[in-house]
C-alpha cells in the first residue's frame, strides 16, 4: 500500500529515498500507473519522483553521448545530435512510440529499466552498444546495456540503486544504424522489432555488426550474434544478408496471440534483411 509521495530534487536526494522499504521510482509514469491499475504493485510504499531530479539531458564528451535517465522519449526524438545516420537505430525507435502523448511523458531511463522486450527504444539502445550508468550511494558503475537487462522485469538494479544516464558511444565515419518494427496498428507494440547497425570498411566489407530483435525471446532483446558473425568480413550484399537470415531458422521465438513462432521467424528474417540493407545504405554515404 502507498504511504508516501515523495519529490527528490536531485539523484542523491532520490538515492538517498530508495534506502526506504518499498521505495519505488516514478519518471515518466506510463509503465509504473499500467501496473499499479493492474495491481502489481501492492508492495510499494513510497513513490519517488524524479522529474525534478535534473535528470533531462543530453550532453557529450570526447567519448559518449551521455543522455540523462529523465530525458523524454519526444526530446530524444527532437534532438539534432540523434539526426545522423549512425544512431538513427535510436531515432526511429522513439518515432515508433505512439500516441505523441505518451513520448512527451514517457523516459528513456524509465522505458529500459521497466525491461520489457516489447519496448521499442532499448531495442535502439542495444543496437548503438550503449552503457548504462548506475548510481546508489557513494558508488557508482557502468554496465552495458546488454547487461542491464537480466530478465522479464528485471533490470540489474540493486537496493538503493538507480540509473543515472546512458552513454550512447560516439560513431565516426561509415556507420549507419536502423530500426523496422511491424504491428498490428502503428500504436500496437510490435509483432517483432529489429534494430542494427553496420560500420564499413575501406574496402565495402563489414567491420562491425549489431543486430537486435524486440518481442522475439520471452525475457529480454534477443542479440542475433550469429547473424552478425555472418556478416563481419564480408561485403553487406543482398546475397550475404539473405545468407545470414538463414541463421534464424535455429532459433525459436515464442508464439503469441497475434503470431505463431514459425510466423515471427520469417517477419524476422524480412525485418532483419531491411533494417541490414537501410543501415548498410546509411554507412556508405556517410564518408
Amino acid at each position: 500500500m502507498i504511504k508516501e509521495f515523495a519529490n527528490a530534487k536531485s539523484i542523491s536526494e532520490a538515492a538517498e529515498l530508495l534506502k526506504k522499504p518499498g521505495a519505488r521510482i516514478l519518471a515518466g509514469g506510463t509503465t509504473f500507473f499500467e501496473f499499479y491499475e493492474r495491481g502489481l504493485l501492492s508492495d510499494v510504499e513510497t513513490i519517488i519522483d524524479i522529474e525534478e531530479a535534473g535528470l533531462n539531458y543530453v550532453v557529450e564528451d570526447s567519448q559518449n553521448y551521455r543522455v540523462g535517465a529523465g530525458t523524454t522519449l519526444e526530446d530524444l526524438r527532437r534532438n539534432r545530435l540523434f539526426d545522423a545516420p549512425q544512431y538513427q537505430a535510436l531515432k526511429e525507435a522513439v518515432q515508433k512510440v505512439e500516441p505523441v502523448q505518451i513520448r512527451n511523458v514517457a523516459t528513456i531511463g524509465g522505458s529500459l529499466c521497466s525491461a520489457l522486450p516489447q519496448y521499442d527504444p532499448p531495442i535502439g539502445l542495444w543496437a548503438l552498444n550503449a552503457n548504462v550508468v548506475i548510481v546508489g550511494g557513494d558508488i557508482e558503475r557502468v554496465v552495458s546495456v546488454d547487461e542491464f537487462t537480466k530478465g522479464f522485469l528485471s533490470p540489474d538494479l540493486q537496493a538503493g540503486e538507480l540509473v543515472k544516464e546512458i552513454l550512447i558511444p560516439k560513431y565516426g565515419m561509415s556507420v549507419g544504424s536502423s530500426y523496422q518494427k511491424l504491428g498490428r496498428t502503428r500504436f500496437d507494440y510490435g509483432i517483432v522489432t529489429v534494430a542494427s547497425l553496420l560500420e564499413i570498411d575501406g574496402g565495402g566489407s563489414v567491420k562491425n555488426a549489431s543486430v537486435v530483435l524486440g518481442n522475439y525471446h520471452e525475457e529480454k532483446p534477443f542479440r542475433a550474434i550469429e547473424v552478425e558473425k555472418r556478416l563481419i568480413g564480408h561485403k553487406a550484399s543482398s546475397q550475404t544478408i539473405s545468407e545470414a537470415m538463414g541463421v534464424l531458422d535455429d532459433t525459436s521465438p515464442p508464439s503469441a496471440i497475434h503470431a505463431s513462432s514459425e510466423f515471427k521467424k520469417e517477419l524476422a528474417k524480412t525485418l532483419v534483411a531491411r533494417s541490414l540493407s537501410t543501415s548498410h545504405e546509411r554507412a556508405v554515404h556517410v564518408r
